[in-house]
């Protein structure tokens, strides 16, 4: 069985020896390992050009192209289309690959969705397994992100059926895509025994701005998610509890916001809470509780939202 690795190329060239020697690593085959350059202004591109060149060969084909679209997603779309594989699988070019990922993947063949935790490594040395809940549930990823862009190897036709990755999204883009992927009611398996990879957070990552910085985007995230869950939801009862899943993902927003000192988008998040629980007088309530509770400091009220909503 084929798996295509697709993986965008922005001015990395820091950090792609290291991932090159990751892939490298791998023990699974065959693989079709897709580089995708978003027009690289350092060396990115040659640095892809002589990977390519030394080490494709006949069950570790290496493919590079150019994608002059500016964007993550764009060029994930492009990895898409070019892909040969049963499977197809979204890494990013400043993180590290675990070597034994493919080959605990194997014995799930047939599956939609292959799930695994994932290792965060922060700047300061600290690392932590990102928050998950092993469960094929919309509300649940909506609360957790837990299927992230390295999470998930996905059936190729699957993800193209689900329409692959929004290009208008900046921010969220794999938050976006895990609700819409949930929606469609994959066969999913997770595996649960451990958390692979090195994703490393820092400040020229993807997701290294500050929310602030970046509120416009992820609000047209969540709106985008939001138009998902009502065309997709299986009857009323689910668009109501997705409906107060996006809520409580907004209500976090609003803390994480105050807590970085932004009280103005802060209270217009919060605004918006109230607005989708506009229908439930109790759940709107508790949420503030909820947000007072984070923007003072205490920690996993994901999981009080969680528990109010499951």
């Amino acid at each position: 069985m084929l798996i295509s690795i697709v993986i965008p190329v922005y001015n990395r060239e820091r950090t792609l020896p290291r991932l090159f020697r990751s892939l490298l690593s791998l023990t699974y085959r065959p693989l079709e390992v897709i580089l995708v350059d978003n027009m690289s202004g350092d060396s990115s591109f040659k640095l892809c050009q002589e990977f390519q060149e030394q080490n494709s060969q006949e069950h570790f084909f290496v493919r590079l192209t150019r994608n002059e679209r500016q964007g993550t997603c764009s060029c994930r779309n492009k990895g898409l289309a070019m892909a040969r594989g049963e499977y197809v699988y979204f890494f990013d070019s400043d993180d590290e690959i675990s070597a034994e990922f493919f080959e605990d993947t194997r014995q799930y063949e047939g599956a939609d969705m292959i799930c695994a935790p994932t290792v965060m490594y922060f700047e300061d040395g600290t690392r932590k397994v990102r928050d998950f809940i092993p469960s094929s549930s919309v509300t649940d990823h909506i609360i957790t992100s837990m299927l992230s862009t390295q999470s998930c190897l996905l059936r190729t036709e699957f993800m193209k059926s689900a329409g692959a990755w929004n290009e208008n999204l900046r921010r969220w883009n794999d938050w976006e895509l895990g609700i819409r992927l949930l929606l469609h009611c994959p066969r999913l398996i997770w595996m649960k025994g451990k958390a692979y990879h090195k994703i490393y957070q820092h400040s020229d990552s993807i997701s290294g701005k500050t929310f602030s910085e970046d509120y416009e985007a992820l609000l047209i995230a969540i709106e985008t998610a939001h138009e998902d869950i009502r065309l997709l939801s299986d009857g009323p009862n689910e668009l109501r509890r997705n409906s107060h899943a996006l809520a409580a993902k907004l209500a976090m927003l609003s803390s994480l916001l105050y807590r970085e000192k932004d009280k103005i988008h802060s209270k217009d998040a919060q605004q918006k809470v109230n607005v989708l629980l506009s229908d439930h007088f109790v759940l709107r309530c508790l949420f503030n509780s909820f947000i007072r509770l984070a923007k003072f400091g205490v920690r996993g009220t994901w999981r009080l939202y969680h528990l109010f909503i499951s």
